[in-house]
C-alpha cells in the first residue's frame, strides 16, 4: 500500500525487525532520514541517489555517504560476482 501511494515502480520489503518489540535490527534510512544506527556486523544495502553501496559500514560511514534509502542483511548472497550464502552461514 506505500509503495502503491508513492508510484514506486519498485518495492522491497527489507531490513530486519525484533518479533516481539517491533525495533529494526541494523541500519535504517528512509527517505534521507537515519531511523537507526546499529553498529551490528550486517550486510547493508544502500543508495544514494547517485550510486549503490552494498557491504558492511560503520557507523561514520552511514552519517557521511548521504544515504537516502539503507537496509541491513544477515547474510551475502552474492559477493564478488558469485554465489556467497554457504560461506555467509559459515561465518555469520
Amino acid at each position: 500500500e506505500t509503495a502503491r501511494r508513492m508510484n514506486c515502480k519498485l518495492a522491497t520489503n527489507a531490513g530486519f525487525f525484533n518479533m516481539d518489540s517491533g525495533d529494526c535490527i541494523g541500519n535504517v534510512v528512509s527517505r534521507g532520514h537515519v531511523a537507526q544506527i546499529s553498529g551490528l556486523r550486517n550486510v547493508n544495502f544502500g543508495w544514494n541517489r547517485t550510486h549503490y553501496t552494498i557491504g558492511y559500514l560503520t557507523k561514520a560511514s552511514v552519517l557521511s555517504h548521504g544515504f537516502w534509502e539503507l537496509v541491513a542483511g544477515v547474510i551475502w548472497l552474492v559477493r564478488d560476482g558469485r554465489p556467497w550464502w554457504v560461506e555467509s552461514e559459515k561465518i555469520e
